[in-house]
């Protein structure tokens, strides 16, 4: 039987032998939740209120601003990608950043949460201990797939930690 759900993440083999992982990013699922959704919704209405404003005067021009507004909403809704690339046998790069697998003591999930004037956040990001830290490998995502991508670094790696 073939799922009908989508994976939350995509993993692409590539053809150095390392294996690209893939996520989206939301930024109404991190711990400031609460804020950025009331900061967004209060700027659009301030924008909303300069648009139709602008409509008055010049209608093309705020026709482009309304195009503009409907891109943020898309792009906050959707929300942007991120890739982490695992080399097996080597190690981690994400960003700008690489972390080699003989530092690494072990893989783990931390999950946050947040109650802000009534709105319960839970979000979590795939850590890793080395060295005496925690080192940050995912933003906030959804607990469940910070689990998926976590046992996903653990199978591409092909060695035990």
């Amino acid at each position: 039987m073939e799922s009908t759900f989508s994976p939350q993440f995509e993993t692409v083999k590539q053809a150095d032998g390392s294996s690209t992982i893939k996520y989206r990013v939301k930024i109404h699922q991190g711990p400031n939740a609460a804020s950025a959704i009331a900061f967004g919704l209060f700027g659009s209405l301030v924008y909303l209120y300069f648009t139709w404003a602008t409509s008055l005067v010049s209608p093309l021009i705020a026709f482009a601003m309304f195009a503009f507004y409907g891109l943020c909403v898309y792009k906050f809704v959707v929300g942007r990608e991120k890739t982490l690339t695992v080399v097996p046998g080597q190690g981690l790069r994400w960003g700008t950043h690489q972390l080699p697998f003989t530092d690494v003591k072990e893989f783990g999930v931390m999950r946050v949460q947040t109650n802000s004037r009534g709105h319960h956040n839970v979000s979590a990001y795939v850590y890793a201990e080395s060295r005496g830290r925690e080192i940050a490998i995912t933003e906030h995502v959804p607990h469940a797939l910070a689990c998926s991508i976590r046992d996903e670094i653990y199978n591409r790696s092909l060695i035990t930690i």
